[in-house]
């Protein structure tokens, strides 16, 4: 019988030989979406997940199969490669300030009242990771993707 101290022990011993990072360098890059082919290739995957797979969104408020916002405008878009097949296995978009209208920049804004998000003076300093997502053939839990 093991203890928790030995447990604990052989399970690092059998991560020491690839930790998770470098299993998931091995098979993954990060690109910067900054072509509109990226970012069309970032839209439509979040148009399958969170229309399509989850009823989030409004699949018919997307004619295009593109689920676009209009904070992609000011937003910074990650694609997830995966490197044996070159698809994308996920993505996710970094939304930075709205510099003309600080108080209606991010999506949090319209969800939650706490205050750090409604101050003028400070929104400037945030950001908000959005929409974060994995393609589902690269999902191996029955629940991964499934959005509360």
């Amino acid at each position: 019988m093991h203890t928790g101290l030995s447990v604990f022990q052989a399970f690092f011993d059998a991560i020491k030989d690839q930790s998770f990072v470098d299993a998931y360098e091995d098979t993954f890059d990060v690109v910067l979406a900054d072509t509109d082919a990226l970012k069309d290739k970032l839209f439509q995957l979040r148009y399958t997940v969170f229309c399509e797979e989850n009823n989030c969104d409004e699949a018919s408020h997307y004619p295009d199969k593109k689920l676009k916002e209009p904070y992609d405008n000011w937003a910074t878009h990650f694609l997830l490669i995966h490197k044996e097949s070159g698809d994308v296995a996920g993505g996710a978009s970094v939304v930075l300030p709205n510099r003309e209208k600080p108080l209606q920049g991010f999506p949090v804004q319209e969800m939650c009242d706490h205050p750090l998000v409604h101050i003028e003076g400070e929104v400037h300093r945030l950001c908000e990771i959005s929409r974060l997502f994995m393609a589902p053939r690269f999902r191996r839990r029955p629940e991964d993707g499934r959005l509360m």
